[in-house]
């Protein structure tokens, strides 16, 4: 996997040297992940959105820096908030595919409460037509 940019990878060289232990070293990884470090050349893998804290700290940081840049995104997520056990860095690429999906499950939440009440009186009247309808049987 080719790094995409030195300014999306030079935060996190950064942040590693924040997190390492007192015998500098950084958190212990899977085989599998430390595979996935090895070949992007970083200290720790570029991994897509997959664990629910990750998304919640994603929509707290779209909720303040709206619209969302997805290179400037990435540098902040990868500076300030990696932790290397659970936060994991990310490339542009893995930003602007959860962001899809962010957008569009927040405009179906937001047509969900518009028409709440629609649906409520629809429901009303749904149920009336079936009482009666049992009624004249």
């Amino acid at each position: 996997m080719a790094l995409q940019s030195i300014s999306v990878h030079e935060p996190l060289k950064e942040r590693c040297e924040e997190i390492k232990d007192s015998n500098g070293l950084l958190p212990t990884l899977s085989r599998d992940l430390d595979c996935l470090r090895r070949a992007s050349g970083s200290d720790l893998p570029y991994l897509p959105f997959s664990h629910a804290d990750k998304r919640i700290r994603y929509a707290e940081y779209a909720k303040d820096n709206f619209p969302v840049d997805c290179a400037a995104a990435a540098i902040y997520r990868n500076r300030y908030i990696v932790n290397g056990n659970i936060l994991m860095p990310k490339l542009p690429v893995h930003i602007r595919t959860h962001k899809e999906t962010f957008d569009r499950n927040q405009r179906v939440r937001a047509m969900h409460r518009k028409t709440l009440e629609v649906r409520s009186r629809l429901s009303r009247v749904n149920q009336i037509t079936y009482r009666s309808a049992q009624l004249t049987n």
